[in-house]
C-alpha cells in the first residue's frame, strides 16, 4: 500500500512536469488532474505543498508569464490548487473514517448477535425456567424450560397472564416490591396451563432502571425434591425412633435386671416364707427384661451402611465454619488418609459430629476469647477409626456427660447420649478423653465402594 502511494505521487510529479513542458502550456486547468490524484494519496501538508508547486510551475512556464499581475495569478492559482487538494483530502479522509465506522458497527452488530445467540442458548438449555413479566402480569419472554414447565405455547409473548398460573405473584407484582427492587425467593404452588398443579421455587428480581417495565422470574419445579425430602425425613424419623427405642429398651432392661436380681435376693433371704409380692415383683421384672431384650433385637441398627468420613467433615466445615468465623475462631480438620470409609449411615454420623461441634460453638459463644482454634483430627489404625474433636473449656463432671436428663446439663441432656447411642448402633463409640481433653468418636472401618466386593458382609464389631 505504501509503495503504490509513493509510485502514484511520483507519477503525479512527472505529469505536472510534462504539462509544464507541453507546447501549449497555457491550459493551467490541466494541473488540477495531478493535484487531485496527488491529494488522494497524501496528507494535508503534502497536498498543499504540491498545489503551491503546481501554481509556481504554471506561472513560471505558462505563456502568460510576460503579462503583468503575476503575483495575483500566483495567489489565485495557489488558492485554487490548495483548495482542490484540501477538498480531495477531506473527502478521502471522511470516506476512510466512514468505512472504519461501518466496519466497527458491523463487528459490534455481529458480536451483539453472537452474544444474544449465546444468551438465548444458555437460557434455553438451563434447567431453570426464566420469564420476563410485565408489571400487569403479562409474559414478555419465556425460555424453553419455562414453556415446558408451564406448558405454554412456543410464542407466549403477550398471550399468557402469569398470575393465573402462579396466583402468589399477584401480591408481589402489585405491592412495594416494584419500588424496593430487592431480590426475593419464595416457594408456592402453581398450575400448568392444562390445569395440573405442582410445587415451584421462584426467584424474583426487578431492575431499578426498569421499575415500570419488566420483572425477571426464575422458576424451578421442586415437586420431586419435596417428595424426596419428605420420604427421607420419614426414614430419618423412623431411624431416629428406632435408635431412641433401642436406647430406652437398653435402659429398661438394665433396670428390670437390677429389680429382678434384688427380688431374687429378697426371696432367697425369706427362704420358705417368701412373700407372694416378692415373687410377683420378680416375675414382673423378668417379663419386663425379656420384653426389652426382644425389642432390642427388633431394632435395625443398619449395620450394612457406610459413609465417607472425609465428606462428613467437609459438610461439617461448610455448616459450622461461618459460626466459628463470627466468633473469630479458626476451624480446622485433619485427616490422615484421603478416603476414610467407616460403618454408619451418612446423615446419622453427620448429626453425631455436628452435635459435638454445636456444643463447642455454644460454649465459645458463652465465653468469647477462650480459644482461637478448634480442630477435628481423624486417626486411622487397624480396623478402627478415631475422630478427635477439641473440647471447649473444662469438663467438671465427665462421668455425667452421657447421662440422659442430667441435672447439670445445660439442655435436655440427650445430645451426647443420643450421639453415643447412634454410634454404638453402627459398632462405634463416643467417649470423653481427659488428656488431652477431647471427645473421641470411634468408628469401625469399612471398605470403599470401589474396593469392596458386591457380596461382602460387614464383620460385627
Amino acid at each position: 500500500m505504501l509503495h503504490s502511494r509513493a509510485l502514484t505521487r511520483v507519477l503525479c510529479v512527472i505529469a505536472a512536469g510534462l504539462i509544464a513542458l507541453a507546447v501549449d502550456s497555457g491550459i493551467t486547468v490541466l494541473y488540477a488532474i495531478p493535484v487531485a490524484v496527488f491529494a488522494s494519496t497524501s496528507d494535508r501538508a503534502a497536498a498543499v505543498a504540491f498545489g503551491l508547486a503546481c501554481s509556481v510551475v504554471s506561472e513560471a512556464f505558462g505563456n502568460h508569464a510576460h503579462l503583468p499581475g503575476a503575483v495575483p495569478r500566483l495567489i489565485f492559482g495557489f488558492i485554487a490548487y490548495a483548495g482542490l487538494s484540501l477538498l480531495i483530502v477531506e473527502v478521502i479522509l471522511r470516506r476512510r473514517l466512514a468505512t472504519e465506522a461501518m466496519y466497527q458497527l458491523r463487528q459490534e452488530a455481529a458480536a451483539r448477535a453472537q452474544s444474544e445467540s449465546d444468551l438465548i442458548s444458555i437460557l434455553d438449555s438451563s434447567p431453570v425456567g426464566f420469564l420476563l413479566v410485565s408489571a400487569d402480569g403479562g409474559v414478555r419472554r419465556v425460555n424453553r424450560q419455562a414453556a415446558r414447565m408451564l406448558r405454554l405455547p412456543e410464542e407466549s409473548s403477550g398471550q399468557v397472564d402469569v398470575m393465573s398460573l402462579i396466583p402468589a405473584l399477584r401480591n408481589f407484582l402489585k405491592s412495594e416490591f416494584l419500588q424496593s427492587a430487592s431480590p426475593l425467593m419464595m416457594e408456592t404452588e402453581a398450575w400448568r396451563q392444562d390445569g395440573e398443579a405442582f410445587l415451584c421455587r421462584i426467584w424474583l428480581s426487578c431492575d431499578e432502571s426498569r421499575r415500570a417495565g419488566a420483572i425477571s422470574l426464575a422458576i424451578a419445579d421442586v415437586t420431586e425434591d419435596v417428595r424426596t425430602a419428605e420420604v427421607n425425613g420419614l426414614q430419618d424419623l423412623l431411624a431416629g425412633s428406632r435408635v431412641m427405642l433401642g436406647a430406652l429398651s437398653h435402659e429398661i432392661r438394665n433396670v428390670a435386671g437390677a429389680v429382678a436380681m434384688t427380688a431374687r435376693l429378697v426371696k432367697r433371704m425369706d427362704g420358705e416364707q417368701a412373700r407372694p409380692e416378692v415373687e410377683a415383683l420378680a416375675t414382673l421384672a423378668s417379663g419386663l427384661e425379656n420384653l426389652a431384650s426382644g425389642q432390642l433385637r427388633s431394632v435395625d441398627p443398619r449395620t450394612d451402611s457406610r459413609t465417607d468420613l472425609g465428606r462428613v467433615l467437609q459438610e461439617v466445615a461448610i455448616i459450622a465454619d461461618p459460626e466459628f468465623r463470627a466468633l473469630q475462631i479458626t476451624f480446622e480438620t485433619e485427616v490422615d488418609e484421603r478416603d476414610v470409609w467407616v460403618r454408619g449411615e451418612h446423615h446419622s454420623v453427620l448429626q453425631a459430629v455436628l452435635n459435638i461441634v454445636n456444643n463447642a460453638i455454644r460454649e465459645f459463644s458463652l465465653h468469647p476469647g477462650r480459644a482461637h482454634l478448634y480442630r477435628i483430627r481423624v486417626e486411622c489404625g487397624g480396623d478402627r477409626v478415631q475422630l478427635r474433636a477439641d473440647v471447649a473449656g473444662t469438663i467438671d463432671n465427665p462421668d455425667d456427660l452421657f447421662q440422659p436428663f442430667g441435672e447439670r446439663s445445660k439442655g435436655t441432656g440427650l445430645g451426647l447420649y443420643v450421639s453415643r447411642t447412634v454410634l454404638r448402633s453402627f459398632g462405634g463409640d463416643l467417649r470423653y478423653q481427659a488428656d488431652p481433653p477431647c471427645f473421641v468418636l470411634e468408628f469401625a472401618v469399612a471398605h470403599s465402594p470401589a474396593a469392596a466386593p458386591k457380596d461382602a458382609e460387614w464383620a460385627t464389631a
